[in-house]
């Protein structure tokens, strides 16, 4: 189980390049049809970092797709209880 948790806590680091893809896009309408279809998966992953993890790819993602920022945050609401 260890393994599968170094591994889920190093895919923050997959997170960051999406904020490149959206600034060269702006807004365009893939990435909106890929961050609605992935938002699900993405919040479901980040359920199971680490804090540290957690808190900056709920940043990434909030940035990179901020249509779905409150499903992020209460994902911190959730995994804080």
């Amino acid at each position: 189980m260890a393994d599968n948790r170094s591994i889920i806590n190093s895919a923050s680091v997959v997170f960051t390049p999406l904020t490149k893809v959206d600034r060269f896009a702006m807004g365009a309408v893939y990435n909106q049809v890929f961050s609605t279809a992935k938002s699900d998966e993405f919040t479901e992953i980040v359920k199971l970092m680490n804090t540290p993890e957690r808190l900056n790819s709920i940043s990434v993602l909030k940035e990179f797709d901020p249509s779905h920022s409150d499903k992020y945050e209460n994902v911190l609401k959730v995994t804080s209880k």
